[in-house]
């Protein structure tokens, strides 16, 4: 679920409750129950989650937010060991051109 800008950016400056209170205002605001469940869901996230949205606060600490570093230095890693002599896919494991469907 996307965000509309207003509360996208109240997430990045740590007003967290705001964005609640927002999700909260707009849940029987939805027409589809599909919709309702989602903002729902949302705001139960972001309520038992709290203590870790403090974006601001995280990134003038220096943090990485996000998973893309984490996601590019795991797959750094992978790729490394996979090319160590004598490394190979486990059997079952499909590798090269068929593993993506191209026959």
């Amino acid at each position: 679920m996307r965000l509309p800008p207003p509360l996208s950016s109240d997430l990045w400056t740590d007003a967290i409750d705001q964005v609640i209170e927002a999700l909260r205002f707009l849940v029987p605001r939805q027409r589809a129950a599909v919709k309702r469940t989602a903002v729902g869901d949302l705001a139960r996230y972001l309520t038992t989650n709290r203590d870790r949205m403090r974006s601001r606060t995280f990134r003038a600490a220096g943090y990485a937010l996000g998973g893309g570093a984490v996601e590019s230095a795991v797959s750094h890693v992978v790729q490394q060991r996979m090319k160590r002599v004598g490394i190979a896919p486990a059997p079952g494991i499909a590798s090269g051109p068929t593993a993506h469907g191209a026959a």
